[in-house]
């Protein structure tokens, strides 16, 4: 499924899919908060299909190496911010920050291990 066309339903999706509480997430998306909205939101089929599967693609992401964890951060980015849309703009960001982290720790466990193998297989 893709991105949700309604951008704040899909900021909705993505704050949920990441953990944030109900009205959190309401909130995150840019709606006005209001007792029952969120809860009424989420009981959408298209709501809960796509948080669905946002949280599939998060347990890619815990069985993938590094390597894999960053092509799918950028490419994630990439899609939201070709939607153009302001309010998921902040999702593209935080995935790229996130990948180009992990890039640079990548790079950084690289040298360690150049200097000192055994600090990574264990051997003294």
């Amino acid at each position: 499924m893709p991105a949700l066309e309604h951008s704040r339903y899909e900021a909705f999706c993505v704050a949920r899919a990441g953990g944030a509480a109900l009205e959190e997430a309401y909130e995150d998306a840019g709606f006005v908060p209001h007792r029952g909205h969120a809860g009424r939101l989420m009981m959408r089929p298209e709501i809960a299909e796509r948080i669905a599967e946002l949280r599939a693609d998060e347990a890619k992401l815990g069985e993938a190496t590094t390597r894999e964890m960053i092509t799918m951060l950028i490419a994630k980015a990439k899609k939201v911010m070709a939607n153009g849309d302001p309010i998921c703009m902040r999702e593209a960001r935080l995935n790229l920050a996130e990948a180009y982290r992990m890039k640079r720790e990548l790079s950084e466990d690289r040298v360690k291990e150049r200097k000192d193998p055994s600090i990574f297989t264990g051997g003294a």
